[in-house]
């Protein structure tokens, strides 16, 4: 009977920095990811709002010509008629609706979830810097303590989450 001895390595942790670095590596990787879903809701929502906005204007062309085309639908003779008027009128509201807040879903909205000023991180914040320079020494600054590119990016998915919330009432109001 023959003994095989495996050899197993052992990685030594050399000092608490060590330990504190991997974890920052993984509260940054976490953070990515966070803002990464976020944008693809963002991309969802707008795809969504799009669908909604294309089949809504096919169904309102092609209800518009079949009323072009049946003129005497408008002549109040009868109940049949009035109805169909009724339902027509009811129609082209929710349609115009479900348009409007599509298109609402669509635009972007500068405005809502802005983080404070001279944050390193969302695109409009970034313009407020003189130039290049000044947001060279910005972000330097903000990448040189971990606690701060935590709370830039706290803020960033904030504000990305206030977006979110407002397009998907939007989709949920154009549905």
């Amino acid at each position: 009977m023959k003994i095989i001895k495996k050899e197993r390595t052992f990685r030594f942790v050399s000092s608490e920095r060590d330990v504190q670095e991997r974890t920052n590596e993984q509260k940054f990787e976490t953070l990515k990811q966070i803002i990464d879903s976020n944008y693809q809701l963002i991309s969802l929502a707008d795809n969504k709002a799009t669908a909604i906005l294309t089949v809504n204007g096919i169904m309102l062309t092609v209800v518009l010509a079949m009323v072009g085309l049946l003129g005497g639908i408008f002549s109040i003779e009868n109940n049949v008629n009035i109805a169909a008027i009724v339902f027509l009128v009811a129609y082209l509201i929710s349609c115009l609706t479900s348009i409007t807040f599509s298109i609402l879903t669509i635009l972007p909205f500068q405005k809502t979830g802005i983080p404070d000023p001279k944050h390193v991180f969302y695109y409009v914040n970034i313009l407020e810097y003189k130039d290049k320079e000044e947001y060279l020494k910005g972000l330097r600054t903000i990448l040189n303590d971990f606690s701060s590119i935590e709370e830039e990016f706290s803020e960033q998915i904030y504000a990305i989450s206030v977006v979110n919330l407002r397009k998907y009432k939007n989709v949920k109001w154009c549905i």
